[in-house]
């Protein structure tokens, strides 16, 4: 075990925050480090956490612009007293280095660890950095980047990870396994398998817009079947009764725990183009059209999923007045067209360096920098 051996882990909010920080705790861990995680107050993460098995504890970390002016001064309120809340964490834990995974819910926590002398390195998931990583930039020793292409925006300070995805990720599945799988969702190996989602929590555009080009979709029913996300009760409930309408063999949940088997058993997806997607997509070589969110800070997926695109492993499609046409052109292309499809799974051939040891490249740097004080 490291003699510094207590990190704190500031991260909350989506998946997209929260799942690359407990890959990385993972491999902490393994390596001797005592781990405590900093969320919001009512995180749905916490949820995450407690299954994983991670202490936590919460602040009243939050958004730095309220929906009005009462609300930005509540909220800068709030983030004053969350960061005496950091302070008095950073002292309790004795903490020896603080990890950021970006989003409000960091900001407090690595504020008070850079002023209790804590060495701080932040983590950036996505091609264009967001405002809290930017604000927290100067107070880090080093910043992980997702992207080559994000070394720009922190000269002498970033260092390249990629992305960091969990485990069952890097496990191949043979065909027979899919199949098997397939059988096991009361689904066909014989029929093309599309994946829909919309992140962790969801995507009501998606979902809405799947809904109004079913009815041409109908044409393809004996060729297609869908597995589709919805990531709500609600949604799952409407979307169920319309694919049913249809006709159009589908499997509809509201989330899946078994994504990494999902991602291997279909033929394309579509989804948005969060960093952590963007990063699965990568590893199993997934032919994707990709719908960024367009209200992303600095319009961030878009950039993402550009990067894809330009390497011909995605479409990109905005949303727009002719998004679900846009959207059924496309669907009809991929299924149509195997050559298609197969020319976009070898285009990730193009990338060389694998995601599977971002946690290991990171956990280096963070034992170095801890060691060197």
């Amino acid at each position: 075990m490291p003699e510094k051996n207590k990190i704190i882990i500031a991260s909350g909010g989506t998946g997209g925050h929260l799942i690359p920080a407990i890959v990385l705790a993972k491999e902490l861990q393994k390596r001797g480090y005592n781990i405590l995680f900093t969320i919001r107050k009512d995180d749905p993460s916490r949820q995450i956490l407690l299954k994983e098995g991670f202490n936590f504890l919460e602040t009243l970390a939050s958004p730095f612009l309220g929906q009005n002016l009462n609300n930005s001064f509540k909220n800068l309120f709030l983030n004053f007293i969350a960061f005496f809340q950091g302070i008095g964490i950073c002292s309790q834990f004795k903490a020896n280095g603080a990890i950021g995974f970006g989003a409000y819910t960091s900001v407090p926590l690595v504020t008070a660890a850079f002023i209790k002398g804590i060495p701080i390195l932040l983590h950036e998931q996505n091609l264009i950095p967001g405002l809290a990583n930017r604000f927290c930039a100067p107070l880090a020793k080093k910043i992980a980047i997702s992207f080559i292409e994000t070394e720009k925006y922190f000269p002498g300070k970033s260092f390249y990870t990629g992305n960091l995805i969990r485990q069952e990720f890097f496990e191949k599945i043979t065909e027979s396994t899919k199949n098997l799988f397939l059988k096991s969702l009361l689904l066909s190996s014989e029929k093309i398998t599309i994946l829909v989602f919309g992140g962790s929590l969801g995507a009501k555009t998606i979902n809405a817009c799947l809904i109004e080009i079913l009815p041409q979709l109908k044409l393809l029913k004996e060729k297609i079947q869908f597995i589709h996300l919805s990531g709500r009760d609600e949604e799952t409930s409407k979307l169920k009764e319309k694919y049913s309408h249809f006709q159009i063999p589908a499997l509809i949940q509201n989330f899946s725990t078994e994504m990494a088997q999902l991602y291997q058993c279909a033929d394309f997806c579509i989804a948005r183009s969060g960093a952590s997607t963007i990063a699965e997509l990568i590893q199993t070589q997934t032919p994707a059209i990709l719908i960024p969110y367009p209200f992303a800070a600095k319009n961030h997926q878009a950039k993402n999923g550009e990067i894809l695109q330009n390497l011909g492993a995605a479409k990109v499609i905005l949303e727009s007045p002719s998004f679900s046409q846009e959207l059924y052109a496309a669907i009809i292309e991929m299924v149509e067209s195997k050559e298609k499809r197969m020319k976009m799974k070898e285009a990730y051939k193009k990338i060389t360096i694998s995601p599977q040891n971002a946690a290991i490249r990171f956990a280096d740097a963070i034992t170095d920098i801890i060691n060197s004080i």
